[in-house]
């Protein structure tokens, strides 16, 4: 996929009016991170405007919001496990904004 590609499908989606379904992809909306170890500690996903009651797009969003939390923990698992850091205070949050 190049640039004009990801151009095409921002404008197909700057069009719609709240009504209509923008495309939902794979991505988390929003992801937090520390700058200086690049360590992700938080998420967030929108699921729409609050006229539109999707809840199948509701729930959907929260499955995601909990395997990419999963992703996330695994992450750091790999990175810092080995290290002999304690992980049990390590906390991961998500943003559901409906």
């Amino acid at each position: 996929m190049d640039d004009t590609d990801g151009m095409k499908k921002y404008m197909v989606n700057f069009i719609k009016n709240d009504g209509k379904d923008r495309s939902a992809g794979q991505k988390i909306d929003i992801i937090w991170s520390i700058k200086p170890t690049d360590l992700e500690f938080s998420i967030c996903e929108v699921s729409g405007p609050p006229n539109q009651h999707s809840h199948t797009h509701f729930f959907n969003d929260k499955l995601k919001i909990a395997k990419m939390l999963k992703v996330i923990f695994n992450r750091i698992i790999r990175k810092y496990g080995s290290v002999g850091i304690n992980l049990t205070s390590l906390k991961l949050y998500g943003l559901h904004v409906y």
